[in-house]
């Protein structure tokens, strides 16, 4: 009588441990499952990241391309107009030393 309770207790017990074993499995096919959607997730959003990086050195490629082209035609234009005004005052002093030599002698 006591050895057949034992046997009982033990096949509840290895009955148990099939249903724990069994649900470990579906465990860890589920986390299994879980990590591949997690890293095909994270593979989009970095290909999502990389194309949106790609976006904004561009565009700040752009804007740099951009704010140099107004600097150089900044540049340029002061550069001409320094030489403008050079000439001119050369020019004027030029004109005002020749009636100074006129009405000098």
């Amino acid at each position: 009588m006591v050895l057949k309770t034992q046997y009982n207790h033990i096949n509840h017990l290895d009955k148990k441990l099939d249903e724990v074993t069994s649900s470990v499995k579906e465990l860890e096919h589920k986390f299994e499952h879980f990590e591949a959607r997690l890293e095909n997730e994270f593979k989009s959003h970095q290909q999502i990241v990389g194309h949106k990086i790609e976006s904004l050195e561009k565009k700040i490629e752009t804007e740099i391309n951009s704010i140099r082209k107004d600097v150089k035609n900044e540049i340029n234009s002061a550069i001409i107009n320094q030489t403008k005004w050079l000439i001119g005052s050369a020019g004027i002093l030029i004109v005002s030393m020749k009636l100074l030599d006129i009405f000098v002698k």
